[in-house]
């Protein structure tokens, strides 16, 4: 029995999607901004903030900024792996 390109990128796709869920790609975005997350806090607690009151300011100014970076990033992972699904 001989295969079709058309079978084999349908059997790639219905792999794809059944192997790999999407939250495995929402907590890999996740891991990364928290990381993120601890070396900008490090920064900020040892060169930027000479007082409390500046530091909180700029810890939430930090967390604001990467909480809609997660946002961006998984639109784009989404977006890219759509892509993929569909090029296959």
């Amino acid at each position: 029995m001989k295969t079709t390109v058309g079978d084999l990128r349908k059997l790639i796709r219905e792999e794809y999607l059944r192997g790999v869920p999407e939250f495995v790609f929402r907590e890999a975005v996740s891991d990364f901004i928290e990381d993120i997350k601890r070396h900008v806090t490090t920064f900020v607690n040892v060169h930027k903030a000479d007082n409390f009151i500046e530091k909180k300011q700029a810890i939430e100014s930090m967390q604001d900024a990467l909480d809609k970076l997660e946002t961006e990033v998984n639109a784009q992972v989404e977006d890219a792996l759509w892509s993929f699904i569909q090029n296959v």
